[in-house]
């Protein structure tokens, strides 16, 4: 297939060309992460595939592009901090984590790198006093550094993305226009979150408002009890449980 233009009045031929790996990155991470919640969402469940039973996420701006999402996970490694973020690198790539884990296919960091200024700060269990920082960019610099604010015990994890969106103006001018709608929607990825794990305690805070709390989710024992602390007692009361069976015949007809 050829392109052709008009250049003056003479008519020329262009060449296709490859696009630079960078717009093909941008291009890849913009499909796979449509929006703000998605990108929380995503974090949220890595904390939940990591163990965490406490997950908060805090916006650090009211407009919404810059946030953190930290957790009490097993935290991650020394030595898993040079692949950490490498497109199609995993810790979960056994088939057992495959069956258990929200994700496997190392793609999301990746992603998620491509949209915004991240970093991640960690230690874990194994070498609680070695905190580490890896600062994603061209190239990514891993050092070790001072414990974040609230990493006061070992295995905790804090990601911040700065600049959300940047490379893709159209859809930050949306979030900008409406950071009340993005704060919305987190709070529905986090309940859901909340329900299919009743022990896990989630929140979120705003920055620019210190004393608020958007959204919290305490630890409980039941999904019913889940249920209740998000929606109400009364709806909690109008659940009736079932009985599924694996092996339902499909219906006839």
């Amino acid at each position: 297939v050829l392109l052709r233009c008009m250049v003056g009045r003479s008519l020329s031929i262009m060449s296709i060309m490859k696009l630079p790996e960078e717009v093909c990155s941008t291009l890849q991470s913009t499909a796979a992460i449509l929006s703000v919640p998605d990108a929380i969402e995503e974090l949220a469940k890595n904390s939940l595939d990591s163990g965490a039973t406490e997950v908060e996420v805090r916006f650090l701006s009211c407009t919404t592009l810059a946030f953190e999402v930290q957790d009490n996970g097993s935290g991650i490694r020394v030595e898993d901090f040079a692949l950490l973020g490498e497109r199609y690198a995993t810790s979960k790539i056994s088939s057992e984590l495959r069956k258990s884990c929200y994700g496997y296919r190392g793609e999301f960091l990746c992603n998620l790198a491509q949209l915004c200024c991240l970093t991640v700060q960690s230690c874990s269990a194994e070498t609680p006093t070695v905190v580490l920082k890896k600062i994603f960019g061209k190239p990514s610099v891993v050092q070790r550094c001072a414990p974040h604010r609230n990493l006061h015990h070992s295995g905790l994890t804090v990601v911040t993305v700065r600049e959300m969106l940047s490379g893709v103006p159209v859809r930050k001018s949306q979030v900008l226009m409406d950071p009340s709608g993005v704060i919305e929607a987190t709070k529905k990825c986090l309940a859901y979150l909340g329900l299919a794990h009743p022990p896990v305690r989630l929140r979120m805070s705003m920055a620019c408002e210190p004393q608020s709390t958007t959204f919290h989710k305490p630890a409980v024992r039941s999904l019913r009890e889940a249920v209740a602390v998000l929606y109400g007692t009364r709806v909690a009361r109008s659940l009736r449980s079932i009985r599924s069976c694996e092996s339902l015949s499909p219906p006839h007809g």
